[in-house]
């Protein structure tokens, strides 16, 4: 199955956690990361009252199931010191699986596609650096999703990259 997961930071170091992310999803047991994309910086959307985030999508091959890739993106989070305290408020680090190729899910855990990527542009315009032609399910093309969006205050960050 080919996963799109979106990564994000607004706490400590924002771009080590992102790396660290990447570094951890490229360790994980029979998935492969396939793309990064650049690293976007995003104003807070909902609580307000925060540090900006940094955001990428990472592209990933998996063996996993989508419920098991999640436990596994979980396990990051927890290795990063993630603490859920505030709904969308700050966070080391934030993992989401945006879309999976082979899979609609619908649990208490996990929906896919995300109920609310088609709202986010720190998700379709990181998405759309990597693959133009993307399509989020019966949603539709993310770059027609992205073009009906407003910025939010996304911005490419200059000069950082994740290896």
């Amino acid at each position: 199955m080919i996963a799109i997961i979106s990564i994000g930071s607004n706490l400590g170091d924002r771009h080590d956690y992102l790396q660290f992310a990447v570094d951890q999803i490229a360790a994980t047991s029979k998935t492969l990361i396939t793309k990064v994309s650049s690293v976007y910086e995003t104003a807070p959307q909902i609580v307000l009252d925060q540090p900006n985030f940094l955001n990428a999508i990472i592209e990933v091959e998996s063996e996993l199931t989508p419920l098991a890739l999640l436990a596994e993106l979980k396990k990051i989070e927890i290795a990063a010191k993630r603490e859920r305290g505030i709904p969308n408020g700050p966070r080391t680090l934030d993992t989401d699986i945006i879309y999976c190729s082979e899979s609609l899910v619908s649990t208490e855990e996990l929906q896919l596609p995300h109920p609310r990527a088609d709202q986010r542009q720190f998700v379709l315009l990181p998405w759309l650096e990597i693959d133009p032609n993307a399509v989020l399910g019966d949603k539709g093309s993310v770059a027609d999703l992205s073009a009906k969006l407003g910025d939010q205050g996304v911005i490419k960050a200059p000069g950082l990259r994740l290896v």
